[in-house]
């Protein structure tokens, strides 16, 4: 979590941290500005910057769409807990299950997005915006057919008709166990 993780960690960093300006260079070059004291939170940034001097740029191989919401994610759950949320998930949109609306609308994005964001987060160590992505994501199979998921995710169905019909055909038996599942047992399950 990235707060107690920044609570822990403070007291080795000099004061002079908390004005200190970086600049993260994105995979598709563009250079980010950021608040070192808010960044080190991201353990590969924090390494680096124990060896180098604030004046040299950190580059990281992700594009600049995902880095700028990790710095405002950073910058923003800085010296306060970031939201968590409840498990299973069962809402339809995003704001019924986390109540915070800067994340909401950092979040507020293209699927594709969501993975860069995913990908940035999980290479920082930043559990709790990899978390938060991971949950937009999950909110986005709620009630969704296969051919919507795979649409919204981008995903060619690469099986071949006879293929399909010979899994649902092996998969036969979840169709018929399913209404014999009780209710509450089923909705551990389903995002429905």
């Amino acid at each position: 979590d990235v707060y107690k993780r920044q609570v822990s960690t403070q007291s080795t960093w000099d004061s002079k941290d908390s004005m200190t300006e970086i600049t993260i260079v994105s995979s598709d070059g563009k250079n980010l500005k950021a608040k070192l004291d808010a960044m080190k939170v991201c353990q590969p940034i924090d390494v680096f910057y124990t060896n180098e001097k604030p004046e040299v740029p950190c580059p990281l191989a992700h594009p600049s769409s995902a880095l700028e919401k990790v710095i405002a994610f950073c910058e923003k759950y800085q010296n306060t807990p970031a939201p968590t949320f409840e498990k299973p998930i069962h809402a339809k949109k995003f704001e019924e299950v986390i109540k915070d609306e800067f994340v909401c609308k950092l979040l507020d994005v293209q699927t594709p997005q969501l993975y860069e964001i995913l990908m940035a987060s999980s290479f920082l160590s930043l559990k709790s915006l990899e978390d938060l992505v991971a949950c937009a994501i999950a909110v986005k199979l709620v009630g969704k057919t296969t051919e919507e998921i795979r649409k919204d995710f981008n995903i060619e169905n690469d099986l071949t008709p006879e293929e399909e019909k010979a899994l649902k055909e092996f998969f036969i038996w979840a169709e018929e166990i399913w209404p014999q599942i009780p209710s509450k047992q089923q909705s551990e399950y389903s995002f429905e």
